[in-house]
């Protein structure tokens, strides 16, 4: 089997965490929520807890989020595909 970056040109995967809400949860709860995790995460301790375990906080706006899930959707879909057509 090709490595998948042969596969599945351009392909790059970093994990992540995030916070989700219900759809059609009302736009000022999820501002409220996104700058309370901001706060949370500009925290020196919190970033020094994180860093020990290796991550790296990058907090987005709702829609950057929304962007970087949707183009994770696409590029697994392509690794899912290619995958599929493996013998």
């Amino acid at each position: 089997m090709p490595p998948i970056a042969q596969a599945v040109p351009g392909y790059a995967f970093e994990s992540w965490f995030g916070l989700l809400a219900p759809a059609g949860t009302p736009a000022p709860v999820v501002e409220r929520i996104n700058a309370a995790m901001a706060t949370v995460l500009a925290s020196a301790t919190i970033r020094e807890r994180l860093a020990a375990q290796g991550v790296e906080p990058r907090p987005l706006t709702p829609d950057a989020f929304a962007k970087l899930i949707a183009e994770d959707y696409e590029t697994m879909s392509r690794v899912v595909k290619v995958v599929g057509k493996v013998e």
